[in-house]
C-alpha cells in the first residue's frame, strides 16, 4: 500500500519549467517544482517549507499551480533516489491538488414591491370631443 502524505498552505514561489530527453528510455519530460510553505504542526511557530515537484506537462497543465494559491491541499508521495555519483537524494511529487471549495453565493432574495394601482380610466367630457 502506498503511502502519502497530505498538507494544506501556501504556494510561496513557482520554479520554471525544467524538460530534458530521458537517457534510458529516450522519452522527453518536463518537471516544474515549487516552494510550499504550511502550518501542519501543531507548535510550529514559523511556517514549514518544502520543495515539491510536480512530475509530466499533463500533470503541470492540470494542476495550473500558481504563486499565492493559498489553502490548497498538495498529496504528495516521498521517495528516495541515487544519483549517478552514488549520493542519495530525497523526492517529494505532487500527485494531487484540492483548491477550497468557494462559498456558494447565497441566493438573492427579490423583493417585490406591491404593483402600482393602474391608473384610472379617464372620462371625456362633452367638449373635449375631437368633432
Amino acid at each position: 500500500m502506498e503511502q502519502v502524505i497530505k498538507l494544506t498552505g501556501l504556494i510561496s514561489e513557482v520554479m520554471p519549467v525544467q524538460s530534458g530527453v530521458s537517457s534510458r528510455t529516450g522519452n522527453s519530460w518536463k518537471s516544474q517544482d515549487y516552494l510550499f510553505e504550511f502550518h501542519e504542526w501543531s507548535g510550529a511557530r514559523f511556517a514549514n517549507r518544502i520543495v515539491c515537484r510536480v512530475f509530466g506537462e499533463d500533470n503541470i497543465n492540470k494542476f495550473a499551480l500558481k504563486q499565492g494559491d493559498s489553502d490548497v491541499t498538495l498529496t504528495l508521495r516521498l521517495d528516495a533516489n541515487k544519483s549517478k555519483d552514488g549520493r542519495w537524494f530525497n523526492e517529494i511529487r505532487i500527485t494531487d491538488v484540492v483548491r477550497p471549495v468557494a462559498a456558494e453565493p447565497q441566493p438573492t432574495v427579490k423583493v417585490e414591491e406591491p404593483a402600482a394601482p393602474a391608473p384610472e380610466p379617464q372620462q371625456q367630457k362633452a367638449d373635449d370631443l375631437p368633432f
